[in-house]
């Protein structure tokens, strides 16, 4: 094996401030030539005298106290050190040079490393700066922003899908809660595991009626709440309250009347606390505890059975757009015409609910990132009395569902997979209606 011999080049040249640290030293060269011209000689005497003024001192004090340049720098940038360079070059120069040349390369290799420190303790400050201001921007904003990471949604770049929270709602507003209504809250109160909270929703007259169903539904850690609270916070839920007395004044319970309140106190209730509301008279079925903890992609879910979907099932998350959306709607639609003829019963009362506050109400409202629907709705213009331009409603996902049979297997996988994203079908539901 042969080990490499590391030679050193041997210098050819002498510059001039090597000779004279040499003859300092004592250490001339045995043979050399003088250059006696007088331009030499003048450099010579040039260079001496730099070597021993106090401008010579301040430059090897200035570079034993000042940090490392390499160190200073290399962190921060790729680029060589081109100073070392600039400082090897003052001492390569050739014996043509002028007298000025002569002092202004190391009076310019001093100022490169000047240069340097300057520059490295520019970017000191400017981090120092940075770090200032972000921590400026922390006590001025509370929390720094958390960035989720890349897949948190459902593609790189979507914000993660929107979870129920564990809260179920229930309602029942002007007499005594039935036996069958108790035990199917109780059910669901099984079903949904002791993590989800579960509320009663009462008004002054269903309250004073149901003394011993509340006791029962209290030992189940079902909790009550008047929705006279839900009406200190939303003025509209005060107004409806008003417009609709659940009980007359013979004290009489009237159905209709407490059927379109309980439209208005459901949406009431999802707005201020989120989390799932469900007729009382719907029953829990092996999947129902995922009804609540879990992801709705757009914001809310509706109760989606057969195909139909209707308001006795939602699911939605506190201040959900759609949910503000359909009580504004509904709390419009209650004019005082329309309280009077629910006040008056019979089916005109019926009618005046759906369409005021219950199912038809919802069915007009426009749905959200309904795009691709509309696509399909463009390809079946029979479907409708007029094809729909600009958004899709749960009435017109009702006529599209008729054409299915003679629809593409694509067009129907579109259509199912976007009532999977805003439906919710694990729960039994109750065919009737509870007021009539």
């Amino acid at each position: 094996m042969q080990t490499p011999i590391s030679k050193k080049k041997e210098t050819t040249t002498q510059t001039a401030s090597a000779r004279l640290h040499q003859e300092k030293q004592g250490k001339t060269p045995i043979f050399q030539f003088t250059d006696n011209r007088p331009e030499t000689t003048v450099q010579r005497k040039l260079l001496e005298a730099m070597e021993h003024s106090n401008l010579t001192n301040e430059h090897h004090s200035f570079k034993n106290k000042s940090p490392d340049i390499n160190t200073l720098q290399q962190p921060i940038q790729k680029k060589e050190n081109t100073n070392h360079s600039e400082l090897k070059s003052s001492t390569i120069r050739s014996n043509n040079q002028s007298p000025i040349q002569a002092i202004g390369w190391p009076l310019g290799g001093l100022g490169g490393m000047i240069g340097n420190v300057m520059n490295g303790l520019g970017y000191v400050i400017n981090g120092f700066g940075n770090g200032i201001m972000g921590l400026m921007n922390l006590l001025a904003g509370g929390q720094q922003q958390q960035i989720a990471p890349v897949g948190a949604g459902e593609e790189a770049g979507e914000e993660a899908a929107p979870i129920i929270n564990q809260r179920m709602h229930f309602v029942w507003l002007g007499g005594r809660l039935p036996d069958e209504r108790r035990n199917n809250i109780i059910l669901w109160r099984q079903a949904m595991g002791e993590g989800t909270t579960l509320r009663l929703w009462v008004d002054d007259n269903s309250q004073a009626a149901s003394a011993d169903q509340i006791e029962a539904l209290g030992e189940h850690n079902v909790q009550i709440a008047n929705i006279n609270t839900l009406g200190d916070d939303d003025p509209r839920i005060a107004d409806a309250t008003n417009k609709l007395p659940t009980v007359n004044d013979a004290g009489a319970v009237n159905p209709p009347a407490t059927g379109a309140l309980s439209d208005i106190v459901r949406l009431a209730a999802l707005q201020a606390e989120g989390g799932t509301y469900m007729d009382s008279d719907n029953l829990p079925t092996e999947g129902s505890a995922g009804l609540v903890g879990g992801e709705a992609p757009a914001g809310f879910k509706l109760g989606n059975i057969n195909g139909v979907m209707s308001n006795d099932a939602i699911s939605a998350t506190p201040d959900s757009p759609f949910i503000e959306q359909y009580l504004a709607s509904a709390s419009a639609n209650l004019t005082d015409e329309q309280a009077q003829i629910i006040l008056d019963g019979g089916n005109a009362a019926r009618d005046a609910v759906m369409n005021t506050t219950g199912p038809e109400a919802l069915a007009r409202l426009p749905l959200p990132n309904a795009g691709p629907i509309l696509e399909v709705a463009a390809r079946y213009p029979g479907a409708f009395a007029q094809v729909p331009e600009d958004q899709i409603t749960i009435s017109d996902l009702r006529n599209l569902q008729a054409y299915q049979e003679i629809m593409t297997p694509e067009d129907r996988e579109i259509i199912n997979a976007y009532r999977n994203r805003i439906g919710m079908t694990d729960f039994q539901r109750e065919q009737g209606n509870a007021w009539l």
